[in-house]
């Protein structure tokens, strides 16, 4: 029986491509390969956070948003105003 989450992650990786995303996994693991190659272990840190932000699509990584903050609804307000009447003083 699998999980859930694996699942979900499993379809997050085979849908929703886009040139963007696809841009954010491999300059992602470029930059992890080459602050790897430089001992730079924070550049390795933010090159497979961004790796991974393309390759599952996580957050708003080339607006594959999944969850509900990222995305707004059309406000309507909940009164009318009212119309303001001008009289003309002489």
């Amino acid at each position: 029986m699998k999980h859930t989450w694996i699942k979900e992650l499993g379809d997050r990786m085979r849908q929703g491509w886009s040139w963007v995303r696809a841009i954010y996994l491999v300059l992602g693991l470029g930059v992890a390969i080459r602050a790897w190659m430089q001992q730079e272990w924070v550049g390795v840190f933010l090159g497979i956070v961004f790796g991974l932000m393309g390759l599952f699509g996580w957050r708003c990584a080339a607006a594959s948003c999944r969850s509900d903050h990222c995305s707004t609804k059309k406000q309507t307000p909940e009164h009318k105003e009212k119309e303001i009447a001008f009289e003309e003083i002489k």
